[in-house]
């Protein structure tokens, strides 16, 4: 998920398509993450370059437009209140991404009031004030024991871990983005 998104992230920052999803502009992205450190970001962010083939200007431009910040220590409201409000209000990104979601949401993600709390009455009101999308890095569902061939697109985004709120939360707020 990290490898992926760090391709989407230089992609749209470029306003060049990730996955067949094209942006309408090249994108400013803010990612938190408690996951990855430097070395494991600038291995990534290097190898997606060299395989896209990018120029210096290129890669200058991804410097100006995507931001990653580390933060192992702090959830639930003080992670959005300490860390997200004040990284909003200084860079402005147009995308959000929460690398991983469940390392700050603080509680289990299969409860439906917790997760609620987390995403619609502490974060979505921080995506409005700022005018930015939210993609929150999540786990896939596993599907060792589960005949997922025939899954739709639709049935992916359920069955990841947690509620049906995780991945509905942030539709409304993609605006333009």
């Amino acid at each position: 998920k990290s490898s992926a998104s760090t391709q989407q992230d230089i992609c749209w920052s470029l306003g060049r398509p990730a996955f067949g999803i094209q942006p309408a502009r090249p994108l400013r992205i803010l990612t938190i993450q408690a996951e990855n450190d430097a070395g494991d970001l600038g291995e990534m962010a290097r190898g997606v370059c060299a395989g896209l083939q990018l120029s210096a200007e290129d890669r200058a431009t991804i410097g100006d437009r995507v931001l990653y910040v580390s933060e192992r220590s702090r959830t639930v409201a003080r992670f959005l209140a300490m860390v997200v409000a004040p990284l909003l209000r200084r860079h402005r990104p147009d995308i959000l991404r929460i690398d991983p979601l469940l390392a700050y949401i603080g509680a289990d993600v299969n409860d439906a009031e917790k997760t609620a709390a987390y995403l619609r009455t502490g974060l979505n009101p921080l995506l409005d004030e700022y005018e930015c999308a939210v993609s929150p890095n999540h786990p896939p569902p596993n599907a060792v024991n589960r005949d997922a061939a025939a899954w739709r697109e639709s049935a992916w985004l359920t069955a990841g871990h947690g509620t049906a709120g995780v991945p509905s939360a942030g539709r409304a707020a993609a605006g333009e983005a």
